[in-house]
């Protein structure tokens, strides 16, 4: 799991979780060489405390923390070495090559009508919440005033499914949004319950869809 897939940065830190007593602590498995982790001082075994001002409590805490980093702009990343806590400055550098943002016509269809873009990411991104959980939609960006803004969705949750009725789907690409929008459930209250995980847990969010339903792309 990395910032790659996001962000189309490279911090080249590998983390795992360790349960020590009562509390989780996120370590340091591997510096990959050569990567920015490298230079800034990073070694395996470091345990992981902060990156900016984000505690780091999970392995998904560190592509949160990184996510938004740009080359240039150094992250301050707190770390404990032999019980001492210290802080280096890491610096993220772009992948090389060209990448294709995934901007095809159902992420466009999503942001028009509920002001929501998505990424799919895998079930590792979801495996502090449950093992099995296929995976997700990670929210990149919440167009302000939209459905998605008035419901709470924010930069960073991961839209496991969506509830109407008694009827609950599963989330994992744009197209299964909306699928849930072309339901006749949908039509009829006019709203769903959206499940996201925020902080390693689920959360339920009301999402009014209001005048959604019967834009271009989801007409019945």
């Amino acid at each position: 799991m990395s910032t790659r897939r996001l962000a189309l940065t490279w911090h080249g830190v590998v983390a795992v979780e360790q349960q020590r007593g009562p509390r989780r602590s996120v370590m340091v498995s591997e510096v990959q060489p050569g990567s920015p982790a490298e230079a800034s001082g990073l070694h395996t075994g470091d345990e992981l405390v902060k990156i900016g001002e984000l505690n780091v409590n999970s392995v998904i805490d560190v592509e949160r923390g990184l996510l938004d980093a740009r080359p240039g702009r150094p992250s301050k990343v707190t770390f404990r070495r032999g019980g001492k806590d210290s802080s280096v400055a890491l610096d993220v550098r772009p992948l090389p090559g060209h990448f294709n943002t995934p901007n095809g016509s159902t992420d466009e269809v999503v942001w028009k009508l509920l002001g929501l873009r998505t990424l799919p990411v895998t079930n590792e991104y979801v495996a502090a919440v449950s093992t099995k959980l296929r995976g997700g939609l990670y929210v990149q960006a919440v167009q302000p005033g939209s459905p998605a803004a008035e419901a709470a969705l924010q930069k960073g949750d991961i839209l496991l499914g969506m509830k109407v009725g008694s009827r609950h789907w599963e989330t994992i690409r744009p197209d299964n949004i909306l699928y849930v929008l072309r339901q006749p459930e949908t039509a009829q209250t006019q709203s769903a319950l959206l499940y996201v995980v925020r902080r390693n847990e689920v959360q339920p969010l009301k999402i009014s869809l209001g005048g959604s339903l019967n834009a271009t792309g989801v007409s019945r």
